[in-house]
């Protein structure tokens, strides 16, 4: 059976603007892509708020509807398959619903520990990760007086964390596990009894800089291994790096910082196809 990224689309037609007879293939082709990707964002945007509010209605249909008008519009010149969109919709569904159950999980940690805590939702940010998560949203969690960001488990890049001089700073990674990934801004600190009840999250970080002599820094933590160095890996060898030492997450910081999690595949030919975006 031939899968969905075996399929090869036909390229755009050209386009020819009739007052001039110019070329303007390739204008309308970005035209058309920018504004499929505000319809996919928002998609997955309401797919993120309506995690957040407990609404299990789907967006499937819409997410088709929106991708039938692409792939007209741009007569099949798209590398997009149907089934990019039913697997991409279908996974953040889920990606969405189990970020905000381990969400609900840590809140009630700290409410036990009588520390206030909430999860603020998706259309009201607070503060922004600077983390580039392409069309998946996060949101903001309070943890006392600190505001922290969270988001799914995906694949995130920034080029805002090693520099001489920087603004913005990105946020740095402090709690990975199979649901969320959480992050301090660099203008936040975490009190003490905030620390002390959330040591199961916060707390255990080993340095393993001796498997890995070329990098600045290399720690394993809870369940992520931080490593600061321009060594170039390969996604199987970030892949081979999760297993080996039983992570989540990889976090590389570089001139270009990522957080690896591993692939999928429809999340990512949607956004190669579309391009990167930075939503809070």
């Amino acid at each position: 059976m031939m899968r969905p990224d075996d399929i090869e689309h036909a390229p755009v037609q050209k386009i020819i603007d009739p007052s001039n007879g110019r070329d303007i293939t390739g204008e309308y082709a970005s035209a058309t892509a920018a504004e499929f990707r505000s319809a996919m964002k928002n998609i997955f945007f309401q797919i993120a708020l309506r995690a957040f509010r407990g609404d299990p209605t789907s967006l499937m249909e819409e997410a088709q509807s929106r991708y039938q008008a692409y792939f007209q519009a741009m007569k099949g010149g798209t590398n997009i398959h149907p089934e990019h969109i039913t697997r991409a919709i279908e996974g953040e569904h889920s990606r969405q619903r189990r970020l905000h159950a381990a969400l609900s999980r840590i809140v009630s940690l700290y409410t036990r520990a009588g520390i206030k805590a909430e999860v603020i939702s998706p259309d009201h940010c607070y503060a922004d990760p600077y983390w580039d998560t392409g069309l998946v949203y996060g949101c903001n969690l309070r943890l006392g007086g600190s505001v922290l960001c969270a988001f799914p488990l995906v694949n995130a890049r920034t080029d805002c964390y090693l520099s001489p001089v920087q603004d913005p700073v990105a946020a740095s990674v402090a709690y990975v596990d199979a649901d969320c990934i959480l992050l301090l801004p660099h203008d936040q600190d975490l009190a003490e009894n905030v620390l002390a009840a959330g040591a199961a999250l916060f707390s255990g970080e080993k340095d393993v800089k001796g498997d890995f002599p070329g990098a600045r820094a290399a720690r394993l933590h809870n369940s992520f291994l931080f490593l600061s160095t321009e060594e170039d890996y390969s996604p199987a060898q970030l892949q081979a790096f999760k297993v080996r030492y039983g992570v989540h997450a990889v976090v590389k910081i570089a001139i270009t910082s990522l957080i690896y999690t591993g692939e999928d595949p429809a999340l990512t030919a949607l956004e190669r196809e579309l391009g990167p975006g930075a939503p809070c």
